[in-house]
């Protein structure tokens, strides 16, 4: 059974400039709880950039995604 995305992890990494074999990160964080705060989550959401509802990286500061 296959897993069912509200967008395509590869169509997102696409329109994002991510590179397909960097999108992997897409995947593995999009299968984590929002509030998780693994080094996957933490780089899938230095990739995305932040929510649109919220402005920020998920559970990450923006000093934690951009190491300023």
């Amino acid at each position: 059974m296959s897993r069912q995305y509200a967008i395509d992890p590869m169509e997102l990494a696409d329109k994002l400039g991510i590179p397909r074999n960097e999108a992997g990160i897409l995947l593995e964080g999009a299968d984590h709880d929002y509030h998780c705060r693994c080094d996957a989550c933490r780089e899938m959401w230095r990739k995305i950039g932040p929510d649109p509802d919220t402005g920020r990286h998920g559970p990450f500061t923006e000093e934690e995604i951009n190491g300023g």
